[in-house]
């Protein structure tokens, strides 16, 4: 999974299951883009969490 922010740095990313459980986290970036590896996950419904220094948001992921 490739996350990219094109107007501010990634400072953090969470990624949940769709009941709200932490899957995967990573702190203390400062890039514009990563990579998530998932190679061991179901497919499904996900919520992935950004923080940026212009706010955070979260969006749904499926992957299949």
């Amino acid at each position: 999974l490739y996350v990219k922010s094109e107007h501010s740095p990634i400072n953090s990313i969470k990624l949940l299951s769709k009941e709200g459980k932490l899957l995967q986290q990573k702190d203390k970036l400062s890039t514009s883009s990563l990579k998530l590896n998932l190679p061991d996950l179901p497919a499904g419904l996900y919520l992935l969490k950004v923080d940026t220094p212009l706010g955070s948001q979260t969006m749904k992921v499926l992957l299949f």
